[in-house]
């Protein structure tokens, strides 16, 4: 009876604030000897980039599980390549055979596919490594080609920055599944394309697309639907027409395909174009990658090609470059 008076249950830790978390950030990114950008990497943007779910291995996260991870290992800590990762997936995307590069991730999928029975590196299966090297090839350049063959096994997390036009044009296209009218604006968009052949296979793709609308996609929470717009990518024939249709592009016609979208809102406000100069601002980037930063010398003055990024942060106190992720688009 003692015992039974006297026992307690033990209260739930508190989230962690952005401010320490914040911190954290920072003492990592010393102790790595990298840099952060000071000028859109604050307390908010911290709050901002809250998840509940992770992306990678779609575990809840627990009130101080999260981690804050740079998916380029060859960038500066700044705004459009930071995620909020379980610790699993952290310790997983600073593993040394997961490398850098979206490729790496990749590979280590493959060959854990390969194998006799399904195993597991660093304590992720292969599904979760598909998601990683998505999510780290959203903020590396990618050809035409590359991007056809990735399937958006991972959407965007908040004000994620997607560098490649035609990969926006995947993941515009798979976040206007949202909405009743979801038949009518993807067909609009299919319309929009340039020549004939790229029209037939706009079509082929988004007919496709909607075919594979999960049932009651409009009442699921969000991260629920977020999972279940990803999971569309694992059927064969989606991607393969996804992949013809990539090949028929290159970056300046799906970017002028995605402006003419955006201009028509087929899309909803789930994302805005930003300069490219302006979308990798702050990175650092080595002068191997130099060509993806606004600080690099340019043949001509023309306009910056335009990239997928989220909204502004905030309708009365404007900053360049600012973004908010696709998480929106979503239900969030």
């Amino acid at each position: 009876m003692q015992q039974a008076l006297f026992e307690t249950v033990p209260a739930p830790m508190p989230p962690l604030p952005p401010i320490q978390r914040w911190w954290r950030l920072q003492g990592q990114a010393r102790r790595a000897g990298r840099r952060v950008e000071p000028l859109l990497v604050t307390p908010r943007f911290m709050a901002r980039i809250d998840a509940g779910t992770c992306p990678v291995t779609r575990e809840l996260l627990r009130p101080r599980s999260a981690v804050v991870v740079a998916l380029r290992a060859d960038a500066a800590v700044a705004a459009g390549h930071l995620a909020t990762l379980g610790a699993v997936a952290a310790a997983a995307a600073s593993d040394a055979a997961g490398g850098g590069r979206w490729v790496d991730a990749w590979a280590v999928a493959q060959r854990l596919t390969a194998e006799p029975t399904p195993g597991t590196h660093a304590d992720m299966d292969a599904a979760a490594w598909r998601r990683l090297a998505v999510l780290r090839s959203f903020v590396q350049p990618l050809t035409p080609a590359e991007a056809g063959m990735l399937p958006l096994l991972a959407l965007p997390t908040n004000r994620l920055r997607v560098l490649s036009p035609v990969q926006g044009l995947q993941v515009a296209a798979t976040l206007a599944l949202r909405g009743a009218d979801r038949s009518v604006r993807l067909v609009q968009l299919a319309a929009l394309a340039g020549t004939e052949d790229t029209r037939l296979a706009m079509r082929v793709f988004v007919l496709t697309l909607v075919a594979r609308c999960p049932a009651g996609l409009d009442s699921m929470a969000p991260a629920e639907a977020r999972q279940a717009l990803e999971d569309l990518w694992t059927d064969p024939l989606l991607q393969r027409r996804w992949q013809r249709l990539a090949l028929r592009l290159s970056d300046a016609e799906a970017e002028s395909l995605l402006l003419r979208a955006r201009a028509a809102r087929l899309f909803g406000k789930g994302w805005r174009p930003l300069d490219a100069g302006f979308a990798v601002d702050g990175w650092e980037l080595p002068a191997a990658t130099g060509s993806e930063s606004r600080h690099a010398p340019r043949p001509t003055p023309a306009p910056f090609p335009h990239h997928l990024v989220g909204p502004v942060l905030a309708a009365g106190r404007r900053r360049h470059g600012a973004d908010a992720g696709v998480e929106a688009a979503v239900g969030r």
